[in-house]
């Protein structure tokens, strides 16, 4: 059961190693990319099968989608060294808030985006897939038409009402990723 729970424990540490400041962030890729070139080579396979019900994992398919938005605002959250930008002046009197107000230089900068887009595209993706195989309409398969929308991905959640409209829009993605959102 471990295994499955390994996204949302991987993405919760990512969140820890963002509250931490970017140096945490950069440890932390470093330290993911070693797992995961490490564990390719050690561990084989995995050919079991999944016996137990769908239901008992789709928890932890509904956790990722308000961790990758809390993703998503610690991103935002970058601006508060920014003592111009918008999100600075909203949240500026908030002490909650008052670490993040901090300068990153253009490196941190890049490895935040760097893990972000890992973890929201990689995760983002996989959780929404497995989520559009519920019954259409269900609380299911909303949340991976919002992950899929997320991720900015939508090739996973396409009925023929978006490939209708994707082919008198042309192949905008921002097109259906909205029309993810509306189904």
């Amino acid at each position: 059961m471990l295994k499955y729970c390994l996204a949302p424990i991987l993405l919760s540490a990512l969140l820890i190693c963002d509250w931490l400041g970017p140096q945490a962030v950069w440890c932390f890729f470093f330290g993911f990319s070693a797992f995961v070139i490490i564990g390719d080579q050690i561990l084989t396979n995995d050919h079991s099968q999944f016996r137990i019900g769908n239901s008992k994992l789709n928890f932890i398919l509904y956790l990722i989608l308000p961790l990758l938005l809390l993703k998503l605002f610690n991103m935002t959250l970058i601006g508060m060294g920014d003592h111009g930008s918008i999100i600075f002046m909203i949240l500026a009197d908030e002490a909650l808030f008052k670490v993040w107000d901090r300068v990153y230089s253009g490196f941190d900068l890049f490895g935040i985006i760097l893990t972000s887009g890992l973890f929201l595209g990689g995760i983002g993706t996989v959780a929404g897939h497995e989520l559009v195989h519920r019954k259409k309409h269900s609380f299911g398969f909303k949340v991976s038409n919002w992950l899929l929308a997320l991720t900015w991905d939508p090739a996973f959640g396409f009925s023929l009402g978006a490939s209708a409209i994707s082919s008198f829009f042309g192949s905008s993605s921002l097109i259906s990723a909205l029309y993810l959102l509306l189904i």
